[in-house]
């Protein structure tokens, strides 16, 4: 089972880590149908996988709601083309300063492409970048 682990605070009064395990949406699932058995108790499920009742009750008032697959997770891969360099290796522009060759294109969920090209002040990209961000 492909379950992952991350640490997400230290409580400071009694210096401990907090462990917070990232669930793959199949094991959401199994979860939910097993407690979703007429006659099952949510909180023995809960308790058996390790988990507070109330994530469970969230968890399938998400499925029901047809979210929970939206909110869950997933590694994203994205295509990358490596091309042969084409002279001198150029600097980084500058904060402020204005890029005035290359080309950036973005391919975003739903076929949204974001295409930058030529001469852009290196704050309009982050601008763009920060609204995506926020956007999904």
């Amino acid at each position: 089972m492909d379950t992952s682990t991350a640490v997400v605070r230290i409580d400071r009064a009694e210096r401990r880590e907090a462990v917070r395990r990232l669930r793959p949406l199949g094991e959401k699932l199994r979860i939910i149908a097993e407690a979703s058995v007429p006659g099952a108790s949510v909180a023995e499920v809960a308790r058996r996988h390790g988990l507070n009742a109330n994530l469970v009750f969230g968890w399938r008032r998400q499925h029901q709601l047809g979210v929970l697959e939206r909110h869950t997770r997933k590694a994203k891969l994205v295509p990358v083309a490596v091309s042969e360099p084409t002279g001198a290796h150029p600097q980084p522009p500058q904060s402020g300063r204005i890029s005035d060759e290359g080309r950036i294109e973005i391919i975003l969920a739903n076929d949204m492409r974001v295409t930058i090209v030529g001469a852009v002040a290196v704050e309009h990209i982050a601008q763009v970048l920060s609204i995506l961000r926020r956007a999904s």
